[in-house]
């Protein structure tokens, strides 16, 4: 049986990085299944719409606006109308090489679902790379990320990321869909989704594979591949990591007091690289700080959890060292009434 594929892409501004990333789908060979690629565009309209009209309807480029501006909202109502697909979830900043869509194609074989996939990471980077020792301490979409293996491999923790995931619509629909709460933008609580969906999934018996034929190549802007840009980011994925073990089972005590002792434990660490002359190591220092200062207040929202998911409205996150760090959406019900227009 043939699988139906479809492309998915979440789109917020960057009309012509969306036009770069459309050529390059344009581009790619085709799998028996292909069945289009869906452009949802989430939050102020930026002429996407225009964009996606410049193909030729031979590509099978469509156009969806979601009014709010929440990824995850955008995602799980672009889901709605493909629930017999597999989906690859990618960004409007990727460019996608020519054999990726037919290798995933072939990782799903005849599947209608029991499975979601993923593969490398390559930085596309706008200006210069960066330096070797920064790489570690960046992002995957930001440092470029593959597994060490050269055949499809089954993974026991969530692996991927947003600009190359793939998974079955029922799949991710019948777990419940994106979490609403995370994703990308300032106004979102942290970022995550992608690592939350994978969990739910795993959790339900869905099994998670690496597929290393099928690699997608992510643009890196100047700033998205400096120190500054890593601390920003350790913080910010640090509130995810600690959400996410705040509401595993068992959490208080056992866990609680693991985590306290690696705090203390970094503590001291942070104390002596601070005093250190070479910048690399202060930099570790700040790096270090800003992770756990992230999970901290990842911790306190996730003890808390399903009273945001009850809250309509925006909200104020907590507060670091006694300053707000932003207004968030959190569940996106003051989004419940905004538009979705089916293209």
């Amino acid at each position: 049986m043939i699988v139906r594929l479809v492309v998915l892409i979440a789109a917020c501004g960057q009309p012509e990085l969306l036009r770069r990333t459309l050529a390059s789908l344009a581009e790619c060979e085709k799998p028996a299944g292909f069945g289009g690629v869906i452009v949802v565009e989430n939050g102020p309209r930026a002429g996407l719409d225009a964009v996606v009209g410049t193909f030729a309807a031979q590509h099978r480029f469509q156009y969806l606006y979601s009014e709010c501006p929440n990824k995850s909202l955008a995602l799980n109502r672009a889901l709605q109308g493909v629930e017999d697909a597999l989906v690859l979830f990618t960004d409007d900043d990727v460019c996608v090489p020519r054999s990726t869509l037919v290798a995933y194609a072939n990782a799903a074989g005849g599947g209608r679902g029991g499975e979601f996939y993923g593969g490398p990471i390559i930085a596309d980077y706008e200006g210069e790379p960066p330096p070797e020792w920064l790489r570690r301490y960046l992002p995957r979409s930001a440092a470029g990320w593959k597994l060490d293996v050269p055949v499809k491999t089954p993974i026991v923790q969530p692996e991927f990321i947003g600009p190359n995931f793939a998974a079955f619509a029922a799949d991710v629909l019948r777990v419940g869909g994106f979490d609403t709460r995370l994703g990308p933008g300032r106004h979102m609580i942290s970022p995550g989704e992608d690592t939350e969906i994978q969990e739910r999934l795993l959790a339900s018996g869905i099994r998670g594979l690496y597929v290393p034929e099928a690699p997608i190549r992510h643009f890196v802007r100047r700033g998205a591949a400096s120190p500054q840009f890593a601390i920003e980011r350790a913080q910010r994925n640090g509130i995810y990591w600690g959400i996410s073990q705040a509401r595993r089972s068992g959490f208080f005590p056992r866990r609680w007091i693991k985590i306290h002792g690696q705090w203390l434990n970094d503590r001291w660490r942070i104390a002596r690289w601070k005093q250190s002359r070479d910048q690399v190591t202060a930099f570790r220092a700040r790096f270090a700080t800003a992770r756990w200062q992230g999970r901290w207040l990842g911790i306190r929202l996730g003890w808390n959890w399903d009273k945001f998911q009850q809250q309509p409205g925006p909200n104020l996150v907590p507060a670091i060292n006694g300053a707000p760090i932003r207004d968030v959406v959190v569940n996106c019900a003051s989004c419940a009434g905004s538009k979705f227009v089916p293209g």
